[in-house]
């Protein structure tokens, strides 16, 4: 799995505190932006909370007086709905105050390039002094916990590999034994192919390893030597009675072993296929014993 890391506020890169290739864990600061504009806005925006919050602190006492006087007719209703109207503008002031006061906080903290995961490092594309925009990609990042294999596997055998005796994954000429994960019930509709992901089994190869993806199919499987094609079927020959009928085989694929459910005991023609037709009489050969 792979992350692209990006600015999210504005400014000049500072330090970067990561190279390509290394380790890093989850929270650790990739690259620094410089923050001295954003500390500026928050302080401002504390300063101006601050000088709100005294006006409030007055405006609630003169209040608290004037509902006193107006309880002793010295302050007539007008004055003392002008004084309530003041405090709750001051109060919403104050409100919307808090909220620039947490996105300027918000947007500091974004000034710290972090590792959303463990991860490694794949590609650096920030430079020191460059202006980061927000979406600009300054890092990538590799998945560094258990990785996991990546298979487009045609939809006619993503079944097949949920029952499969052994699933491997062969690279550099080696084999390294997988477990299957899951399989991606959504087939991709130019490829016809489903993704299947899969773990290590064993020792793990590095991320980015390419090979391909092999499996033990349990069920009994027919020589693709044996299959003709008849009435734009494939399929084989049974001897019946001392005639030959033609079993289509439905997951026949030309050139590849195919699975086929034959009865027990069943006589499958192995030499002559191709000249024969259904019903055509045949007669059984021994094999010749061996030398």
């Amino acid at each position: 799995n792979e992350s692209r890391i990006a600015a999210q506020v504005s400014a000049a890169i500072a330090t970067i505190e990561a190279r390509v290739g290394e380790r890093v864990r989850r929270g650790a600061v990739l690259a620094r932006l410089d923050d001295a504009d954003f500390r500026l806005a928050l302080e401002r925006a504390q300063a101006q909370r601050d000088a709100l919050a005294a006006r409030l602190r007055l405006a609630e006492t003169q209040l608290e007086r004037a509902r006193e006087l107006q309880a002793r007719g010295f302050f007539s209703p007008e004055a003392l709905s002008q004084r309530d109207a003041e405090v709750a503008s001051l109060r919403a002031e104050l409100r919307a105050l808090d909220a620039q006061i947490a996105g300027a906080r918000r947007d500091l903290v974004r000034t710290l390039i972090r590792a959303p995961f463990d991860a490694v490092v794949r590609e650096r594309n920030a430079q020191l002094g460059e202006l980061a925009a927000p979406g600009s990609v300054l890092f990538v990042l590799t998945d560094a916990g258990a990785p996991e294999v990546s298979a487009a596997v045609p939809a006619d055998d993503a079944p097949r590999l949920s029952d499969a005796a052994s699933i491997e994954f062969e690279s550099g000429g080696r084999r390294h034994p997988l477990r299957l994960e899951r399989v991606s019930p959504v087939i991709d509709p130019a490829s016809r192919t489903q993704e299947a992901r899969l773990s290590f089994a064993g020792a793990p190869l590095p991320a980015g390893a390419a090979g391909r993806l092999l499996w033990r199919d349990p069920r009994p499987h027919l020589p693709a030597t044996l299959m003709v094609r008849r009435d734009r079927m494939l399929g084989i020959f049974v001897v019946e009675g001392e005639r030959a009928r033609f079993v289509p085989v439905p997951d026949a694929q030309e050139g590849r072993p195919a699975p086929a459910a034959l009865a027990p005991g069943a006589q499958v023609v192995v030499a002559g296929q191709s000249g024969l037709q259904d019903r055509d009489a045949v007669v059984p050969v021994e094999p010749p014993a061996p030398r």
